[in-house]
């Protein structure tokens, strides 16, 4: 064989084998009727009073280990996020106290409900015993409830994590219930400035442009008919000018993430909810959050694309399905089918980390 050849033979076999990384991805997946509708699926519904669920597992991990052309894909019912000081483990928590008359001071129709408060929100354990304890343990029943607290994680990275969520609370006045949609951020490992509105990091002017190009969305309002500005007044509230209600989402996208505003309005009665505004494009919020801001590609709103640390291997995830492609030359090196409802996170470890990774799914 010619010199030329036996080089460039080797040089293929070292480069294949040099690839190795690994990623690890956290999936919402919870399908409880809670988490899949608003707050009024506590007040309207027929499904969830069939008893406990035996097996809530509401978040998953999904690594993914590539050393050379070898794939392997793992799981685990939980969220594995890697911090610098080491790895914690996430799922949601669930306290549900029975029924009460004695605690309220007004009266409601005999049997409307079972529970007198349900609270949803995340716990994070340092170890993986620790939190497969609680999950066996844990057997909610999301019956109708009196008061509700719930936060599900929608975003998280080793600095902090976000949740989207809602309260309410049944009440004797004339409007029943009040119900609210929330937002909220919280620190892991933070040291720079962290806060949940969305006015903590923009001024003025460009929270009511925020504003203005959000009610332009909202056709049932029908705020496109007509023209807008800072002086208009709101749903039930007052001017743009005067709202300071703005903060944001955190959505994965082609290679990096959007960050969409989310201006709170009020509804009929006592009811808020959250408006999603356009992705916003200017860099600060980014760089402040220290977040990859997403890359333009010819994927559609369904499909985020992951690019490995050696750009060797493109991770994408469609709706139902996983697909891992080798970027030099096209081949899918594996697929697999999944189902979820949200990405909420994505980290890389490269070469020197990969195996420590790969670690907390084969143990």
């Amino acid at each position: 064989m010619p010199k030329i050849l036996i080089f460039l033979f080797l040089f293929s076999i070292q480069n294949s084998l040099s690839q190795e990384f690994f990623q690890i991805l956290g999936l919402d997946c919870d399908n409880s009727e809670l988490a899949k509708n608003s707050y009024a699926v506590m007040y309207d519904s027929e499904s969830n009073s069939n008893g406990k669920i035996q097996n809530y597992f509401p978040l998953q991990s999904i690594g993914i280990y590539r050393k050379g052309d070898v794939v392997e894909i793992f799981s685990a019912k939980y969220l594995i996020i890697p911090t610098k000081k080491g790895f914690i483990y996430g799922t949601l928590s669930v306290e549900e106290s029975k029924f009460d008359a004695s605690d309220i001071d007004f009266d409601i129709p005999e049997g409307t409900y079972k529970l007198s408060s349900s609270i949803t929100k995340p716990i994070f354990f340092k170890s993986k015993s620790e939190i497969q304890e609680f999950m066996n343990r844990q057997h909610p029943t999301f019956e109708d409830a009196l008061r509700i607290d719930y936060e599900k994680i929608s975003f998280i990275n080793p600095n902090f994590y976000q949740t989207m969520g809602f309260e309410s609370e049944v009440h004797g006045g004339a409007t029943w219930f009040n119900a609210t949609e929330k937002t909220n951020i919280y620190p892991i490992d933070w040291q720079g400035k962290i806060s949940n509105k969305l006015t903590g990091y923009l001024d003025h002017k460009t929270k009511n442009d925020i504003v203005i190009q959000t009610l332009k969305k909202m056709k049932d309002y029908g705020f496109f008919e007509e023209k807008i500005t800072p002086n208009t007044l709101l749903p039930w509230s007052n001017s743009i000018n005067e709202h300071d209600e703005v903060f944001f989402e955190i959505d994965f996208s082609h290679e990096g993430v959007k960050v969409f505003p989310l201006t709170l309005l009020a509804g009929n009665s006592a009811r808020s909810f959250l408006a999603k505004g356009n992705c916003i494009e200017n860099p600060k919020i980014y760089n402040d959050l220290h977040l990859k801001k997403y890359k333009k590609g010819p994927y559609s709103e369904d499909t985020v694309s992951f690019l490995s640390p050696d750009k060797s291997t493109k991770v994408e995830i469609f709706k139902d399905k996983l697909i891992i492609t080798d970027t030099k030359t096209g081949k899918i090196l594996t697929q697999q089918k999944i189902k979820y409802n949200r990405i909420i996170s994505s980290e890389f470890a490269g070469k020197k980390n990969a195996k420590k990774w790969k670690e907390q799914f084969d143990k």
